[in-house]
This record gives structure tokens, C-alpha cells and sequence, in this order.
């Protein structure tokens, strides 16, 4: 598509080295790491789960190199796939790919490309809810749980490049099990040992590979608030997105991730609002998911005096917004067809919320486009090009709809002003999310799969 660009700050640097005021006082084996990572061959992911279930240790880090699976695209290699155990909580670290990526030297004389994505904190309940179906034994489960971190750094990798960063994308999730109905992923009573998992796990990647993974937050990680960066960060420097954090380990960060994430959802929301022309009853929206994203956006739009809706399966966080703001309607997800009309739909949950089921009543609803923070709106099967054609409704590439967050911890790597995150929302976000409905338009295809194949295709020419 010769009327899209990468950002500016786009450089082909792979295999260039840079300085990094923080790297050199780094010493990754003065870190404290549950030990070197052994390597393992095995050439699918039933081979790997049947490893971890049958032949993993406790607390033993383990990585496959050049790791190949079908994903729901298509079939990709992975530089790196890294995994443990501690009891029910297993952790997966997939690393897409570090071609593009800066490469700073460590206080070890050893040089480490870069690569950035987040940690998801996931239970049973909200994978099967990710992926609409049961999920009755954990090998099914922690199948699903790596399918999940696969695909969500393989699209980390797009999203810094489409953010204008040379990063490699990777991704963190700890799939922790079933929990009480009642419970949050983890107790409060566990979340240092639990945050000391994640950073030993983190530091032995850093120990044992070329690469240093930089993990902001994702889904579920601020259920405790900050405490989890706060044990993590004193043990470990991968952590990012923390301002007081970073310091420890001589980096400046933003005051929050969230912020900017939900910042670039809205302006996204009001662009192509604005596109659609809505005006009256017409400026109405459906929230799924009421975390730090889906709570901001609710908020903004009654602030706008829209018509807002909100679904969660927490009833915590909706008596939360309602008490925040009384004209926020609550709507069980089973009962949307009693909306009568919405507009735009924003998903902000933890991912497929576009479905075979709901598709047809947003339709009838009158959703003219789904903008949310969610990576991977769609459930698997349900193609971008068929929404497009058969419903008419938008649906924008994940990855640059929820980019600010990503860029706030690609900024912290490689020590760029966070508050230039502003500037890329402005002169970048929204008007390539504007190019891509024009796009659309034109070649009859969905603005989605318009950019998605841009950014791989770039992301093809740069590796080259």
C-alpha cells in the first residue's frame, strides 16, 4: 500500500549497535535468576506442553530456539520460545524476532538485542473466555495459554514497528489455573513470591541469552496495584513502565502506561466517529472490559454525554464505574440484543471478543466500527475480510489502535522522551487509522487486514 508509511523514526539499524546510558551497569550474572536456561528441541506445541507436564522442574527455566507453530495466521518460526513452572503457575516468554532490534552492550561485555512486550496474567476462566470454549485439562489449557503468547508477540513485533521503534517484539504470560469465582488471579498473600517468579524467570532469559526482554504491564497485572512492579523491579531490570521503578535501575519512564494506551483509543474513537459523522442518538458505545483501558473510555463519553453500555465479568469494576458515574448503563453480555442501538463497539478484554455468535446482533445493533484497547479483537475463524464485506462494520489492526502504552516502554529502552508518545498519536496514529478507511474504500477491504499486511511486510523487508 504505497499510501501508508512507517513513522519516521523508523531507521534500519538491525545489526548496529548503540549506547545505552543504563546497560553497562548491568551484570546479568550478579542477578538474582532461578539459573541458566536449559534448551530443549521439540518441534510442535504439544511436544513443548508434553515436556513442561511430564519433564519440567520447578523453578527451572527452559527455551526453545527457532521454535515453528500454526498459529491462528499461519505458520512462524520464533526466535525464542522460554518457559517455567512453580506449582500450578507455569510462564511462557515468547520472543518473535530481534533483527530490527538495537543492540546494547551489558556490563558483562556481551552484547543483547532488544526486544519489548508485557506480562498477561491469565486464569482459567478468562482463557476460555478468550478463546469461547471449555477447557477441562490443563494440557488443553496451557495449549491455549502458549497459542495466546505466541500470536500476542508476533504482534508485538508489528506494534513497535508501526509505534517507530526498532524493538523486537515478545510477550510474557502466566497462565496461573483455575481460581475461585470470587478471587483475583493471585492472592494478595502471594504476590511477592509470585512477583519474585516473574523476575528470577526474567533474569535467567537475560543470563542465558542474546537478548533482553523489556515486560511492561498487561492484563491483570495491576490487580495489586504497583506491587508488582515494585518486588519485581527491585530484582529485576526487564520490568518497564514504572517511573519510580526505572530509576533503580537508571532509566526514566512515564507516570503510567495505561494512560497513554486508553489516550490513543479515545483520539482513535473520536477520529473515526467524526468519519462516520455521528451526531444525536448516534453517539452511542458498547464498553466490553472495565480495567485501567475500558474505564477510561467509559468515563470519557459519558463526560461527552454519550450513550455508554459496559459489560465485565467483574462485578467489582462495574459497581466501580457506576459509582464514578451513574449514567453508565451495565448490560450483561447475554442480554446486548436489549441495547436497542449502539454505534461503536470497543472491546478492552483480554482478546476475541469479535465472535461467529455476536457479529450478526452488533449488526443489528447498528455498530459501525469496533475500536477498543484488546489485542486480537477477533475469535479464531472469524476473518477481518468477511466482517468487512458482510456486516460493513470497521475493524482496525489491534496494534495500532492500543500502541501508546507499547511505545511508553519502547521509550524507556532506548531512552527516548516519553511525552513524544503525544506527537506520535497526533502526526501518526490517527492519521494512518484515517488512511486505512480511505483504503478500505477504495480496494473494498477491511482497514484491519489493509494495515496488518503493510506492517508485515515492512517487518519481511527490514529482517531481510
Amino acid at each position: 500500500m504505497p499510501d501508508l508509511m512507517l513513522p519516521s523514526t523508523v531507521l534500519r539499524r538491525n545489526k548496529l549497535d548503540i549506547s545505552l546510558g543504563y546497560c553497562g551497569d548491568i551484570v546479568p550474572a550478579r542477578l538474582l535468576s532461578l539459573g541458566s536456561a536449559t534448551e530443549i528441541r521439540v518441534s510442535s506445541a504439544e511436544q513443548l506442553v508434553d515436556f513442561l507436564l511430564q519433564d519440567a522442574e520447578d523453578d527451572a527455566v527452559y527455551f526453545v530456539k527457532h521454535f515453528v507453530s500454526e498459529t491462528v495466521r499461519h505458520a512462524r518460526e520464533w526466535e525464542y520460545v522460554c518457559f517455567a513452572r512453580r506449582s500450578d503457575w507455569v510462564i511462557f516468554c515468547s520472543i518473535f524476532s530481534t533483527s530490527l532490534a538495537y543492540n546494547p552492550l551489558f556490563g558483562d561485555s556481551q552484547r543483547r538485542r532488544l526486544c519489548s512486550g508485557g506480562t498477561r496474567i491469565i486464569g482459567k476462566r478468562d482463557l476460555e473466555h478468550a478463546f469461547h470454549e471449555e477447557l477441562p485439562d490443563r494440557e488443553g489449557q496451557l495449549l491455549k495459554a502458549l497459542s495466546m503468547d505466541l500470536d500476542l508477540s508476533e504482534a508485538m513485533t508489528e506494534k513497535n514497528l508501526s509505534n517507530g521503534f526498532n524493538v523486537g517484539g515478545c510477550k510474557t504470560l502466566v497462565y496461573v489455573g483455575e481460581r475461585p469465582l470470587d478471587a483475583g488471579q493471585i492472592s494478595r498473600e502471594q504476590v511477592r513470591e509470585f512477583a519474585r517468579f516473574m523476575a528470577t524467570f526474567h533474569n535467567s532469559i537475560l543470563l542465558s541469552l542474546p537478548v533482553f526482554v523489556g515486560t511492561g504491564s498487561d492484563l491483570n497485572f495491576k490487580e495489586h496495584g504497583d506491587a508488582y512492579y515494585d518486588f519485581s523491579r527491585r530484582i529485576s531490570p526487564c520490568y518497564v513502565g514504572n517511573p519510580i521503578a526505572a530509576r533503580r535501575w537508571g532509566r526514566e519512564a512515564a507516570d503510567d502506561t495505561t494512560e497513554p494506551t486508553a489516550q490513543g483509543v479515545i483520539a482513535c474513537i473520536d477520529a473515526v466517529s467524526n468519519y462516520l459523522n455521528l451526531n444525536g442518538g448516534e453517539r452511542s458505545i458498547l464498553v466490553k472490559g472495565i480495567g485501567g483501558i475500558g474505564s477510561r473510555i467509559a468515563q470519557y463519553y459519558v463526560d461527552k454525554d454519550w450513550k455508554v453500555f459496559v459489560t465485565d465479568t467483574d462485578a467489582t469494576k462495574l459497581d466501580d464505574i457506576v459509582a464514578k458515574r451513574s449514567s453508565v448503563v451495565l448490560v450483561e453480555e447475554e442480554l446486548w440484543d436489549s441495547i436497542g442501538h449502539v454505534s461503536i463497539f470497543s472491546p478492552n478484554s483480554s482478546s476475541g471478543s469479535l465472535t461467529f455468535e455476536n457479529l450478526p446482533l452488533l449488526k443489528s445493533l447498528g455498530v459501525r466500527a469496533v475500536v477498543g484497547g484488546e489485542n486480537n479483537i477477533r475469535a479464531q475463524g472469524v476473518d477481518e475480510e468477511s466482517v468487512y464485506s458482510e456486516t460493513g462494520i470497521l475493524t482496525f489492526a489491534d496494534f495500532l489502535l492500543n500502541g501508546g502504552g507499547a511505545w511508553i516502554v519502547d521509550a524507556e529502552m532506548v531512552e527516548r522522551p516519553a511525552q513524544d508518545v503525544v506527537e506520535w498519536i497526533e502526526s501518526y496514529q490517527v492519521p494512518t487509522l484515517l488512511k486505512t478507511i480511505e483504503l478500505a474504500e477504495r480496494f473494498k477491504r477491511s482497514p484491519e487486514s489493509i494495515f496488518a499486511e503493510f506492517i508485515r511486510r515492512k517487518v519481511k523487508e527490514l529482517v531481510a
